[in-house]
């Protein structure tokens, strides 16, 4: 079987094709990623201390170069933030070529705010829950809400207090971006007069029971450090006291309507602390303002 010249050449260049052009094309390194150099960074919409700490959470600093992603993932932080509804980003040129001013918007929430929720469960087996709970002894239902304001204090500063329908009266401070660091952090008291319940963890109280008070108070601490990129490191420690307790047991004896209550009449007080390594905080909440 003879071949023509042009299928020769055909099948020559098939050859150098598969022996050369597709390793060459394997190996070329992907695009590096267009990089702005942002000179610039404006808040706009929030009042001065607000655009401050809208400024720390982005985690950028004018002078150096950024991706695109980069910012997305700045705006994603900022969204994030309790008084801020939204925000979006834009790029204007800068005072000098190939420098940009990055524009961020935010729509600011009120200074006051308040949240209402429902929380349902229900169960194979009758359990008790505390006082929260009705619809039978194999479902729960909470009716849960809260209202509360928030003032900006300082540079970078939040006092806020708040009614909570579980935590009763709370108020607190957090400070944003400590040490110009990008730093948070947050302490608070809340107090409760009247009928606290709450089941403790198994580590806390092996008799896995329902705790109930005439009065408690809790006060907690909380700090984030942002590491490099979205990563962070968080701790929260909080501390409870109650005030002449009863406990009853959560997971009802089959045959019996009812927990076996305890009145204890005793004081209770116990410590939680957590830390935490976040890989992506963009879309983290922020320790509650």
């Amino acid at each position: 079987m003879k071949l023509s010249p042009l299928s020769l050449r055909t099948i020559a260049i098939l050859l150098v094709l598969l022996a050369g052009g597709i390793p060459a094309w394997s190996d070329e390194p992907a695009p590096e990623p267009a990089r702005f150099l942002i000179e610039r960074i404006t808040v706009e919409g929030p009042k001065e201390a607000a655009a401050n700490i809208v400024r720390a959470e982005t985690l950028l600093r004018a002078g150096e170069l950024y991706t695109e992603d980069q910012l997305r993932q700045a705006v994603y932080r900022v969204r994030r933030i309790p008084f801020v509804l939204d925000a979006t980003f834009s790029l204007r040129k800068g005072s000098r070529r190939g420098a940009y001013e990055l524009l961020i918007e935010v729509t600011p929430a009120r200074w006051f705010f308040y949240d209402a929720w429902v929380r349902t469960f229900a169960f194979e087996q009758p359990v008790v829950l505390g006082d929260e709970s009705f619809l039978g002894d194999r479902s729960s239902v909470a009716l849960v809400g809260l209202a509360g304001a928030r003032h900006f204090v300082g540079r970078s500063g939040v006092v806020f207090a708040a009614v909570d329908s579980r935590e009763g009266g709370q108020i607190g401070f957090t400070q944003y971006d400590l040490f110009h660091r990008g730093v948070l952090a947050s302490a608070g008291i809340s107090r409760d007069a009247c009928c606290v319940t709450e089941v403790l963890p198994l580590g806390l109280d092996p008799s896995f029971s329902s705790w109930s008070f005439n009065e408690t108070a809790r006060f907690s601490l909380g700090l984030a450090i942002p590491l490099g990129g979205p990563q962070s490191i968080q701790f929260a420690a909080s501390q409870r006291q109650g005030d002449h307790g009863s406990s009853q047991e959560v997971l009802v004896p089959p045959g019996a309507r009812e927990g076996l209550r305890t009145m204890t009449g005793e004081d209770l007080s116990y410590r939680r602390a957590e830390a935490k390594w976040v890989w992506d905080t963009s879309d983290a909440p922020l320790i509650p303002t």
